[in-house]
């Protein structure tokens, strides 16, 4: 399959950076496979809403200040 996809060049070289992935078609397939995985994630979390209403959270903590 061919795509032809418009983006600048700017963000290209920014991606390409941050990836380490400097050919056009790997670093678009890697990006999509990224969105799909946090995809099926977020639907794995969704699915687990409700599934154990007496949980009990631990306590939360706040850092702890120092002072300089």
């Amino acid at each position: 399959m061919s795509i032809t996809i418009d983006i600048s060049d700017e963000v290209l070289r920014e991606a390409e950076a941050a990836l380490n992935i400097h050919d056009p078609a790997r670093l678009f397939l890697s990006l999509l496979e990224e969105k799909l995985a946090r995809h099926a994630a977020q639907r794995r979390l969704s699915a687990l809403s409700g599934t154990m209403p007496d949980l009990d959270l631990p306590p939360r903590q706040r850092p702890t200040q120092t002072q300089d």
